[in-house]
Formats: C-alpha cells, structure tokens, sequence
C-alpha cells in the first residue's frame, strides 16, 4: 500500500470517510432496490394523436409446449393513436380557425400586410399538419416573410392555408392579402435567410386507444414483462467517482507539494555543501559540523528539518552512518543521497579523500544551480510569450481599427 502512504493523516480520514459514505450509499440503495419488483403488464395505452410515439422496452418470458421457458428483451415503438373520423374533422376546423386568427403580426391586417404573416407549423393537442400557399409562387418565404426581391411594390396575393391529418379528407381556407414591401423593415429582410424546422412523424398508426398484448404467439404462452428500474448501478458509479475524486485531488496536492519540496532542497544544496566544505576544512568532526548547521538556520525551511531530524537522531544514540543515510533518504533527492553515501563511505571504510571528494561535489552543485537558473530562466521566457503575442495583438487592433474606420 505505497500508494497511500505519501498522504497525511488527515487526507487518509478524508479519503477512508469518503469511501465510508459511498459503501453506506450503495448499502442503502442495495436495500431500496430489493423492493423493486418486476410486474406482469398486459396492455400499453397508446400516446394522444398529438403526442409523439413512444419507445417501450420489455422482456418477454416464451413457454414451450415442454415447459422449458425462455426470456428475451424487446425493445420497440408504440405509434400514437389515430383520431377518429369525428376527431379529426374536429381538429382540422380548430386548425384552420386557430391559423387565421393568429395568422397577422401587431399592427398589421389582410389588407397591409408589411413584413409578412405568421407561419403556424403546429397547435398544441393538435395533430395536424399545416401547410401554406400563395397564388405567386415564392412570394412569402419559408417563415413568412415577404420575399422582397419578388415583391417590390403593393400587391394583392391570395393565401391558401391547408390543414390535414393522415387518412383523412384535408381542408383548405383562402385569405386575401395586400402585400405592401415598401414598408418592409430591415428586420423583416434579415428574416428571409432564416428557415424553419421539419417535424416529421415517423411509424405506422391505428385508430385503437390502446393495444392489446397477445397471450400467445405462434402456439407458445407468452407474458410480458416491465423490468423495473433499478438505481443501484448508476449510484455505485456515482459512489465510486467521488472517492476516486477525492484521492485525485489529494495526490495531485502532494505532488504538488513534492515538487516545490524538491525545488527548495534544490536550490539549497549548493549553499548547503559548499558549507560543509569550509567547516570541515576548519577541521571541525561530522557531528560538529551537523550541530553547527543546525543551529545557523541558513538553508530552506524544507532542508532545515532535515538537519535537525538527522542531529536529533544522531543524539539519541543512532549511528553517524544510518543518520546520514535516513537524511538521504527523507530528502529523496539524487544530490543528497550521493552526499550521504560520500559521509557513510569515509565512517564504514576510513576514506582519507572525503574532503576533496565533498569539494569536487560542491563545485558540481554551483554548476549545476547556475545551468538550473538558466533552464528556469528558459522557461520565464516561454511563459512570457503568450502575453507578449496578446499585447502584440491588442496594439495592431488598437491601430488598424481606427484606420479602417476612417477609410470607410
């Protein structure tokens, strides 16, 4: 479990609490959905005329002759109702009257008609379809404006309004229109390039208010059946996001933190070796030079504590060599665990070379902050583009615009 020991206490409680309440939510709705039942149905009220047709979805449980039984899943489309010859001659004068009425726009009538009429394509609870015609072919658009590249003075045109329902005889009505394009706004020219949806019906219908499911098909005892909803899946997955969330965003938090550690070490370490050198070179001993630096407090915060830690071991009775090793370990750099092994090396096998080779370190280090200074500079400048490219932008539209402006 590596994974989970780089978070804190109190992110561990989060993350163990968040999964709790997840496991508790599935419990719960484990148990609700043990109520939920499957029931036998034996017939599907069809959708109104005006509805749309409805997708339904069952399972079939097939018996044969042997009593073997077999389920399978259907999945289909229940048409909507067709109206009856009364209903739908009924629907098509509501229609018809429905369109007339509404057929004009706010201060316009039959006999000056300046922008253009209302299309009305539907009425709620309607089935109807409505279309409608003029005796000048193209002389009012798709959404009824008046298309003023035919029209360009007073006319009179005849509008034909149709309504009908599948299966039944349609009927017409016929309007007198004065058409006056002279005094068509801009608004109303815009609109000519603006079309309308198609609303199509698609399945067979029948006159049957509702349908009947059959008992047996082709010999066999059939009966069918609503599978009932069950929410359990959808709040598993839903459980399972928010912990998976919640350990996301705390890991990305420690990386984060990680790195800026790492960054501080970093930038310590040349300040920090070059330290040791001087101090040991003043013939000062290992544990000397340990208890000096952490008493300066020059480094970072982040290596700071590591030196106190590795001093504070050192004086509860732990070995020089394994307290310089668990420092390399707790910084988890690659500079800092080659310096450790350098310390360990001379302590296990009495290396006379330790200062030269803490000397060749420390002028490696200063190399290495000062190519690290440029790489970051580096990066300074890539980060500085996009600003850059956006003042740039901002200066050619605050000259070009004017310019233009004053050519036209």
């Amino acid at each position: 479990m590596k994974f989970f020991e780089e978070f804190t206490k109190s992110q561990k409680r989060t993350i163990l609490l968040a999964a709790l309440m997840a496991s508790l939510l599935v419990a719960f709705t484990a148990i609700k959905d043990r109520d939920v039942v499957d029931h036998n149905i034996n017939s599907y009220t069809r959708p109104k005329s005006y509805e749309s047709d409805e997708s339904v979805d069952f399972k079939v449980k097939i018996k044969d002759g042997e009593g073997t039984e077999k389920i399978i899943n259907y999945s289909g489309t229940l048409a909507k109702q067709v109206p009856t010859a009364e209903a739908a001659e009924k629907y098509i004068n509501e229609a018809l009257n429905y369109c007339e009425k509404n057929l004009f726009k706010d201060g316009e009538n039959a006999g000056n008609v300046k922008t253009g009429i209302k299309i009305i394509k539907s009425i709620p609870e309607n089935p109807c379809d409505i279309s409608y015609e003029t005796d000048i072919d193209d002389a009012l658009t798709s959404s009824g404006t008046i298309n003023t590249k035919l029209i360009r003075s007073s006319r009179k045109v005849v509008l034909t309004i149709t309504s009908s329902i599948e299966g039944y005889e349609k009927k017409s009505k016929t309007i007198d229109l004065i058409l006056n394009p002279d005094k068509v706004t801009k608004d109303a020219n815009m609109e000519n390039n603006v079309t309308e949806e198609l609303n199509t019906i698609l399945g067979e219908n029948t006159s049957a208010a509702a349908v009947k499911l059959p008992e047996n098909i082709a010999g066999y005892e059939v009966k069918f059946v609503k599978e009932g909803e069950r929410e359990l899946p959808k709040v598993m997955l839903f459980s399972i996001f928010i912990v998976v969330a919640v350990v996301l965003l705390y890991k990305s938090k420690n990386d984060e933190k990680k790195d800026k550690r790492k960054e501080a070490l970093l930038d310590s370490y040349a300040d920090f070796t070059g330290r040791f050198v001087i101090l040991l070179g003043a013939g000062l001993s290992l544990k000397a030079i340990w208890k000096k630096l952490s008493g300066e407090g020059k480094f970072s915060n982040e290596l700071g504590v590591e030196i106190d830690a590795t001093v504070r071991q050192m004086e509860n009775g732990m070995a020089e060599y394994e307290a310089y090793e668990n420092f390399g370990r707790r910084c988890g750099v690659e500079n800092y665990i080659r310096f450790a092994s350098i310390l360990t090396q001379n302590l296990r096998f009495g290396s006379g070379k330790m200062l030269e080779r803490l000397t060749t370190e420390s002028e490696s280090a200063m190399q290495e902050r000062k190519n690290r200074a440029c790489l970051n500079g580096n990066k300074a400048d890539a980060k500085m583009m996009i600003p850059m490219i956006l003042q740039f932008v901002l200066v050619i539209v605050i000259v070009m615009v004017p310019a233009m402006m004053m050519v036209e």
